[in-house]
């Protein structure tokens, strides 16, 4: 009895489990379907989200959209500039903003009636946009005027080149209807480092210097008289630079380094100096950065190498045969693609080993990857070139990059040797470069030395090669080196 008692005890525990499975695998299916009910649910409204915005957006640019140039309106504009403004804000950098207002455009309209305005209007648009970078943006604002952004530019006057370029563009005729038609137009340019800190105060004094450069009767005016005069000066050179006369200012100013153990000269800087009739000397980086600005950055460079070498022969009678040229080239000059063919025929024309070149690179305002920078430098060293950098100044190294390019020479500036008697910093920091330099077989050539003083400190540390004042005094040097100096 006991027996059969037990045996249906384990049965009816036998039934239950398995009930209760049963019960908890269809509890399981439920609940996988309601989930994947629930996830269809959330995939079909974020579809229909996704499809709205997607609407959305499509609204937006047909309304921001201008049917007659295909430009953007304001709307757009604005928004776009507001992401300009955060992005130049994060990464430190500037842009412009430019409205141009076509002269009269109204009495076109009056004279010629509306469809022809609507024809020009559409031309100029379409010109406009050739005279810009695919970064910047070109929007439409009605009643014949137009606004641009210019994103990202290396300097405010830059601007000054763009808009005389789109001034030049605007004063072709245009050909409607059979019909030249010739037009003007003035512009109103902000800087956004200088003019404003939100989108709605640059447009408030775009507009105001486009009525100063209608009461003035000017092509284009920046709101910031500063920025005005060096934007007028950039147009200047720009002209001057492109014209023939240019190469009646050019010249050649030669600096002589001297090894101060053995009084002979180590070195011959052969430096391009242009004289403008109005804004005087030119540095050699400003005349090279506009060189590149106006497209004539090949003619400048096969003139500098040209005359340097040429200079150079002319001096070899009295320099030792050990000596060798130092020539000043910028890293937008031997990034261009031209720049070896131009050393290689110069070089072959003028009859002169590669070996007696010494190429200064010189960095400017130009922000370039190290990696790029140890390419074209190899390039010059391959060919048997000597490559010297500058520490401290404009357009020099930082000293750690020197570790990653086959330097040379290794030039300290003169800002550094002035104040190299009374300053125990300037010392400090001299002493470590010249160590981190002889680590590195680099020789150390010494700007700007003024006197004894600073000769014998100089020569303590470690740096034999000079040039300054106490040079072109010549009183350490033997009377029969001294007409070579």
């Amino acid at each position: 009895m006991l027996s059969i008692m037990m045996t249906l005890m384990f049965l009816g525990l036998g039934v239950l489990l398995v009930v209760r499975e049963y019960q908890h695998r269809q509890l399981h299916l439920h609940l996988t379907e309601l989930k994947d009910e629930v996830q269809k649910q959330q995939q079909k409204h974020l579809d229909i989200s996704q499809e709205l915005e997607k609407l959305n957006g499509q609204i937006m640019d047909e309304k921001a959209m201008d049917k007659l140039t295909g430009l953007p309106g304001i709307v757009m504009f604005e928004d776009r500039a507001m992401q300009i403004l955060n992005f130049s804000k994060r990464y430190h950098c500037q842009f412009a903003i430019m409205i141009l207002d076509i002269e009269q455009f109204s009495v076109i309209n009056n004279k010629l009636g509306y469809e022809v305005g609507d024809k020009l209007l559409a031309a100029l648009a379409k010109r406009l946009k050739e005279e810009i970078r695919q970064i910047d943006t070109l929007a439409t604002l009605g009643s014949g005027k137009f606004i641009f952004l210019l994103p990202q530019l290396e300097k405010g006057e830059t601007a000054a080149y763009v808009a005389q370029r789109i001034q030049d563009a605007v004063i072709r005729s245009f050909n409607i209807d059979g019909q030249a038609l010739y037009i003007r137009a003035h512009m109103g340019i902000v800087i956004s480092t200088t003019d404003g800190e939100t989108i709605p105060e640059l447009l408030k004094n775009a507009s105001h210097a486009l009525d100063q450069a209608k009461k003035q009767n000017q092509s284009y005016q920046f709101y910031h008289q500063r920025i005005n005069e060096l934007g007028k000066r950039e147009v200047a050179l720009k002209s001057f630079i492109l014209s023939k006369e240019i190469f009646d200012h050019l010249d050649i100013r030669s600096d002589w380094y001297i090894n101060m153990n053995n009084a002979e000269i180590h070195l011959m800087q052969a430096s391009p100096i242009l004289t403008h009739p109005q804004y005087g000397i030119i540095d050699y980086l400003e005349l090279s950065r506009i060189a590149a600005n106006a497209n004539r950055q090949e003619t400048i460079c096969a003139w500098l190498l040209n005359k340097a070498i040429l200079k150079f022969q002319q001096n070899q009678l009295e320099l030792q045969k050990s000596a060798r040229l130092l020539i000043p080239v910028c890293i937008q000059q031997i990034q261009h693609a031209s720049f070896m063919p131009i050393l290689t025929k110069a070089l072959q024309e003028n009859y002169i080993s590669p070996h007696q070149l010494v190429f200064e690179i010189l960095e400017g305002s130009t922000r370039i990857d190290i990696s790029s920078l140890e390419k074209m430098v190899n390039d010059l060293s391959h060919l048997g070139a000597g490559i010297s950098v500058s520490i401290l100044g404009m357009g020099h190294f930082a000293l750690q990059q020197i570790t990653k390019i086959p330097v040379n020479y290794l030039k300290i500036d003169a800002s550094l040797i002035k104040n190299l008697m009374n300053n125990q910093e300037s010392k400090f920091i001299l002493n470590m470069m010249f160590a981190h330099a002889h680590e590195l077989n680099i020789n150390i050539i010494a700007e700007g030395v003024n006197n004894e003083s600073q000769q014998k400190l100089l020569l303590a540390l470690g740096c034999e090669i000079m040039q300054g004042p106490l040079i072109a005094n010549n009183d350490f040097i033997p009377p029969e080196k001294t007409d070579a100096i």
